[in-house]
């Protein structure tokens, strides 16, 4: 637990897997973090991704906003440490925030428990509310690419 509402998904806790599972059919979408806990529960008992996860250089991870025992938010970090750079994914839920809390969260979790430089956001062109969300927050358009805009946050910059 990060704080008493943001959560890193463990792939091996049983009631996180069934508050995700429950955002994804109340939104009805399939997330990463759905593919990353698949992806480690099925090949490797948990001390094997304990230890691969410290000892990897790339970074796999997802986290999660809860409220009222429900999953509000979630979004999952793909990044390397060596090179101190990270691509963030957000679930595309169907309620528009006004202000979507989880970006902030988790870029500065990127940034001061990760160790990231550089953090990376695609979104598609059409969600003009996240893309207000992250200019508000100092992103940086780095230009449209395949319907998705990216945008970069460096630690330099916060």
């Amino acid at each position: 637990m990060l704080n008493n509402t943001f959560f890193q998904v463990n792939p091996y806790d049983k009631s996180h897997l069934k508050l995700l599972e429950e955002f994804e059919k109340e939104n009805n979408i399939f997330t990463k973090t759905n593919e990353f806990l698949s992806k480690f529960t099925l090949t490797m008992t948990e001390e094997e991704y304990l230890s691969t996860k410290n000892l990897n250089n790339e970074i796999e991870e997802s986290l999660f906003i809860k409220e009222n025992n429900k999953v509000k938010d979630t979004c999952h970090i793909k990044g390397e440490k060596d090179i101190k750079a990270c691509n963030i994914t957000f679930a595309p839920i169907k309620s528009k925030f006004q202000n979507r809390k989880l970006l902030s969260l988790a870029t500065d979790y990127a940034i001061n428990n990760l160790g990231m430089i550089d953090v990376f956001i695609r979104i598609n062109i059409e969600d003009k509310n996240m893309i207000a969300n992250l200019e508000a927050k100092g992103f940086e358009s780095l230009g449209e690419e395949n319907g998705e805009i990216i945008y970069l946050k460096e630690k330099n910059l916060i």
